[in-house]
Protein backbone atom coordinates (compact mmCIF):
# COMPACT_ATOMS: atom_id res chain seq x y z
CA UNK A 1 0.00 0.00 0.00
CA UNK A 2 1.45 3.28 -1.01
CA UNK A 3 2.49 5.32 1.82
CA UNK A 4 2.71 2.77 4.41
CA UNK A 5 5.88 2.57 6.73
CA UNK A 6 8.46 0.59 6.14
CA UNK A 7 8.22 -2.56 8.90
CA UNK A 8 10.87 -2.95 11.64
CA UNK A 9 13.10 -6.45 11.38
CA UNK A 10 11.62 -7.81 14.35
CA UNK A 11 8.15 -7.22 13.69
CA UNK A 12 6.27 -10.51 13.44
CA UNK A 13 4.15 -10.93 10.44
CA UNK A 14 1.64 -14.11 10.07
CA UNK A 15 2.31 -15.78 7.11
CA UNK A 16 -0.59 -18.48 5.51
CA UNK A 17 0.88 -22.20 5.71
CA UNK A 18 4.37 -21.35 7.51
CA UNK A 19 3.18 -21.92 10.84
CA UNK A 20 4.00 -18.48 12.32
CA UNK A 21 1.45 -17.78 14.65
CA UNK A 22 2.89 -15.71 17.54
CA UNK A 23 -0.48 -15.73 19.00
CA UNK A 24 -1.71 -19.42 18.56
CA UNK A 25 -5.31 -18.00 17.35
CA UNK A 26 -5.33 -17.93 13.44
CA UNK A 27 -5.52 -21.01 11.68
CA UNK A 28 -4.32 -20.99 7.71
CA UNK A 29 -6.09 -21.09 4.34
CA UNK A 30 -9.42 -20.46 6.36
CA UNK A 31 -10.22 -16.88 6.35
CA UNK A 32 -8.73 -16.36 9.80
CA UNK A 33 -11.31 -18.44 12.03
CA UNK A 34 -9.72 -18.65 15.50
CA UNK A 35 -8.37 -21.87 17.05
CA UNK A 36 -11.03 -21.96 20.11
CA UNK A 37 -10.57 -23.74 23.07
CA UNK A 38 -13.55 -25.55 25.16
CA UNK A 39 -14.19 -28.10 27.72
CA UNK A 40 -17.19 -30.71 27.69
CA UNK A 41 -18.46 -32.91 30.19
CA UNK A 42 -20.24 -35.62 29.34
CA UNK A 43 -22.52 -34.06 26.27
CA UNK A 44 -22.50 -30.76 27.78
CA UNK A 45 -19.57 -28.39 26.05
CA UNK A 46 -18.85 -24.89 26.55
CA UNK A 47 -16.44 -23.73 23.68
CA UNK A 48 -15.05 -20.02 24.48
CA UNK A 49 -15.39 -17.29 22.27
CA UNK A 50 -12.03 -16.50 21.49
CA UNK A 51 -8.54 -17.61 20.56
CA UNK A 52 -6.14 -18.84 23.87
CA UNK A 53 -5.22 -16.01 26.20
CA UNK A 54 -3.18 -16.10 28.90
CA UNK A 55 -2.31 -19.62 30.12
CA UNK A 56 0.09 -21.22 32.52
CA UNK A 57 1.24 -24.63 32.94
CA UNK A 58 3.04 -25.76 35.96
CA UNK A 59 3.95 -29.52 37.99
CA UNK A 60 4.56 -30.71 41.13
CA UNK A 61 5.90 -34.50 42.65
CA UNK A 62 3.85 -35.54 45.58
CA UNK A 63 6.92 -36.62 48.08
CA UNK A 64 6.59 -38.23 50.69
CA UNK A 65 9.64 -37.25 53.27
CA UNK A 66 10.88 -38.17 56.80
CA UNK A 67 13.08 -36.22 59.00
CA UNK A 68 15.48 -38.27 61.37
CA UNK A 69 16.93 -36.33 64.97
CA UNK A 70 20.75 -35.43 64.75
CA UNK A 71 20.89 -36.80 60.84
CA UNK A 72 21.65 -34.19 58.03
CA UNK A 73 19.72 -36.48 55.18
CA UNK A 74 16.00 -36.63 54.42
CA UNK A 75 14.62 -39.44 53.48
CA UNK A 76 12.36 -39.33 50.47
CA UNK A 77 9.54 -41.60 48.71
CA UNK A 78 8.09 -40.21 45.72
CA UNK A 79 4.44 -40.46 45.90
CA UNK A 80 3.54 -39.06 42.34
CA UNK A 81 5.83 -38.15 39.87
CA UNK A 82 3.87 -35.07 38.75
CA UNK A 83 0.68 -33.53 40.11
CA UNK A 84 0.62 -31.37 36.89
CA UNK A 85 -1.35 -28.47 36.60
CA UNK A 86 -2.86 -25.93 33.54
CA UNK A 87 -4.08 -22.76 34.34
CA UNK A 88 -6.32 -20.61 31.51
CA UNK A 89 -6.97 -16.72 32.07
CA UNK A 90 -8.52 -14.05 29.99
CA UNK A 91 -11.70 -11.33 29.44
CA UNK A 92 -14.93 -12.48 28.33
CA UNK A 93 -15.54 -9.48 26.66
CA UNK A 94 -19.17 -7.34 25.45
CA UNK A 95 -22.79 -8.00 26.65
CA UNK A 96 -22.35 -11.94 26.30
CA UNK A 97 -19.95 -11.91 29.16
CA UNK A 98 -22.48 -12.32 32.27
CA UNK A 99 -23.83 -15.71 29.91
CA UNK A 100 -20.33 -17.16 29.21
CA UNK A 101 -19.56 -16.74 32.53
CA UNK A 102 -22.44 -18.60 33.73
CA UNK A 103 -22.62 -21.61 31.42
CA UNK A 104 -18.90 -22.43 31.76
CA UNK A 105 -19.32 -21.80 35.84
CA UNK A 106 -22.28 -24.59 35.60
CA UNK A 107 -20.17 -26.79 33.31
CA UNK A 108 -16.99 -26.22 35.44
CA UNK A 109 -19.46 -27.18 38.53
CA UNK A 110 -21.07 -30.05 37.05
CA UNK A 111 -19.63 -33.83 38.06
CA UNK A 112 -16.69 -35.35 36.50
CA UNK A 113 -16.60 -38.54 34.09
CA UNK A 114 -14.92 -41.30 35.87
CA UNK A 115 -11.82 -40.03 33.37
CA UNK A 116 -12.40 -36.26 34.07
CA UNK A 117 -13.85 -33.39 32.07
CA UNK A 118 -12.23 -33.12 27.78
CA UNK A 119 -10.12 -29.87 27.83
CA UNK A 120 -9.18 -29.06 23.83
CA UNK A 121 -7.15 -26.56 23.96
CA UNK A 122 -5.24 -26.03 19.74
CA UNK A 123 -1.93 -24.37 19.74
CA UNK A 124 -0.93 -25.23 23.36
CA UNK A 125 -1.34 -29.28 23.38
CA UNK A 126 -1.03 -31.39 20.94
CA UNK A 127 -3.51 -33.97 22.56
CA UNK A 128 -6.66 -33.54 24.43
CA UNK A 129 -6.26 -33.15 28.37
CA UNK A 130 -8.50 -35.02 30.73
CA UNK A 131 -8.82 -32.47 33.92
CA UNK A 132 -10.75 -31.46 36.90
CA UNK A 133 -11.38 -28.27 37.83
CA UNK A 134 -9.61 -26.78 41.15
CA UNK A 135 -9.89 -23.47 41.48
CA UNK A 136 -12.26 -20.61 39.37
CA UNK A 137 -12.31 -17.23 39.37
CA UNK A 138 -14.32 -14.68 38.13
CA UNK A 139 -14.18 -10.76 38.37
CA UNK A 140 -15.02 -7.45 37.24
CA UNK A 141 -12.97 -4.52 37.88
CA UNK A 142 -14.91 -1.67 39.82
CA UNK A 143 -13.14 0.31 37.56
CA UNK A 144 -13.93 -1.22 34.60
CA UNK A 145 -17.33 1.23 33.30
CA UNK A 146 -17.82 -2.01 30.09
CA UNK A 147 -19.70 -5.43 30.57
CA UNK A 148 -16.11 -7.11 30.43
CA UNK A 149 -15.26 -10.29 33.08
CA UNK A 150 -12.11 -11.55 33.43
CA UNK A 151 -11.68 -14.75 34.03
CA UNK A 152 -8.75 -17.37 36.16
CA UNK A 153 -9.48 -21.11 36.14
CA UNK A 154 -7.18 -23.88 37.71
CA UNK A 155 -7.29 -27.42 35.76
CA UNK A 156 -5.53 -30.72 37.68
CA UNK A 157 -4.30 -32.97 35.46
CA UNK A 158 -5.79 -37.06 35.27
CA UNK A 159 -5.12 -37.80 31.86
CA UNK A 160 -4.11 -37.56 28.50
CA UNK A 161 -6.24 -38.24 25.13
CA UNK A 162 -5.89 -38.65 21.88
CA UNK A 163 -3.46 -36.46 19.14
CA UNK A 164 -5.91 -33.40 18.01
CA UNK A 165 -6.80 -33.68 14.52
CA UNK A 166 -9.32 -30.85 14.06
CA UNK A 167 -7.06 -27.92 12.80
CA UNK A 168 -10.52 -25.84 12.26
CA UNK A 169 -11.22 -25.02 16.13
CA UNK A 170 -14.59 -27.11 16.11
CA UNK A 171 -15.65 -28.53 19.99
CA UNK A 172 -14.45 -31.90 20.80
CA UNK A 173 -16.69 -34.67 20.74
CA UNK A 174 -18.73 -35.63 23.97
CA UNK A 175 -17.32 -38.05 26.48
CA UNK A 176 -17.96 -41.49 24.57
CA UNK A 177 -20.85 -43.55 27.13
CA UNK A 178 -19.05 -46.36 28.66
CA UNK A 179 -19.49 -49.70 27.00
CA UNK A 180 -20.57 -53.13 28.62
CA UNK A 181 -17.81 -55.47 28.82
CA UNK A 182 -18.10 -58.28 26.30
CA UNK A 183 -18.52 -61.87 27.87
CA UNK A 184 -15.78 -63.88 27.70
CA UNK A 185 -13.64 -61.86 26.38
CA UNK A 186 -9.78 -61.61 27.37
CA UNK A 187 -8.30 -59.41 29.27
CA UNK A 188 -5.04 -58.00 29.44
CA UNK A 189 -2.78 -59.04 32.94
CA UNK A 190 -0.89 -56.85 35.31
CA UNK A 191 0.78 -58.38 37.93
CA UNK A 192 1.48 -56.93 41.21
CA UNK A 193 4.92 -55.05 41.80
CA UNK A 194 6.33 -53.22 44.36
CA UNK A 195 4.87 -49.36 43.54
CA UNK A 196 2.07 -51.51 41.95
CA UNK A 197 0.11 -52.86 44.82
CA UNK A 198 -3.00 -50.82 45.12
CA UNK A 199 -6.40 -50.92 42.78
CA UNK A 200 -5.66 -47.22 42.25
CA UNK A 201 -1.77 -47.92 41.57
CA UNK A 202 -3.27 -50.69 39.26
CA UNK A 203 -5.48 -48.44 37.13
CA UNK A 204 -3.45 -45.98 36.73
CA UNK A 205 -0.86 -48.27 35.38
CA UNK A 206 -3.72 -49.96 32.90
CA UNK A 207 -5.19 -46.48 32.17
CA UNK A 208 -3.57 -44.27 32.97
CA UNK A 209 -6.03 -42.91 35.77
CA UNK A 210 -6.16 -43.91 39.41
CA UNK A 211 -9.55 -42.77 39.99
CA UNK A 212 -10.73 -46.27 37.78
CA UNK A 213 -9.94 -48.27 40.39
CA UNK A 214 -13.53 -49.67 40.05
CA UNK A 215 -13.22 -51.26 36.62
CA UNK A 216 -9.75 -53.15 38.00
CA UNK A 217 -12.44 -54.49 41.15
CA UNK A 218 -15.27 -54.91 38.67
CA UNK A 219 -12.86 -57.59 36.43
CA UNK A 220 -11.39 -58.85 39.86
CA UNK A 221 -14.15 -58.90 42.38
CA UNK A 222 -14.24 -63.16 42.70
CA UNK A 223 -9.98 -62.92 43.15
CA UNK A 224 -10.10 -59.32 45.45
CA UNK A 225 -12.96 -61.04 47.74
CA UNK A 226 -10.24 -64.18 48.16
CA UNK A 227 -7.31 -61.78 49.03
CA UNK A 228 -9.11 -58.91 51.01
CA UNK A 229 -12.37 -60.78 52.47
CA UNK A 230 -12.60 -58.56 55.91
CA UNK A 231 -11.63 -55.19 53.83
CA UNK A 232 -14.36 -52.67 53.45
CA UNK A 233 -15.26 -51.21 50.21
CA UNK A 234 -13.73 -48.13 50.95
CA UNK A 235 -10.31 -49.42 52.35
CA UNK A 236 -10.33 -51.44 48.77
CA UNK A 237 -8.50 -48.62 46.70
CA UNK A 238 -5.62 -48.32 48.79
CA UNK A 239 -5.13 -52.26 50.33
CA UNK A 240 -1.90 -53.36 48.96
CA UNK A 241 -2.32 -56.93 47.44
CA UNK A 242 0.42 -59.64 47.77
CA UNK A 243 3.45 -59.07 45.17
CA UNK A 244 2.95 -61.84 41.81
CA UNK A 245 -0.62 -61.09 42.08
CA UNK A 246 -2.26 -61.37 38.67
CA UNK A 247 -5.04 -58.81 37.89
CA UNK A 248 -7.18 -58.34 34.64
CA UNK A 249 -7.16 -55.24 33.23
Amino acid sequence: MAGRPPLADDTQIWRSGTGQDPARRLIPDSQLFHQRPSISSGANVFVWPGGVEGFRSSGQALLGKHYFIGDDDVDVQVIHLDEARFEMSGVFAGKTSVDNMRELKALLASPSPDRGKILYVPGIFERIQYVNCENYDFQHDPDDRTHSISYQIIFIKTGIGKLIKDPHGKPPIPNPKVKKKNKGKSHRKVTVQQGRQTLRQIAKFAYGNANLWTRVLELNETRVKKLAPNVPRHALPNHRFPLGTKFDV
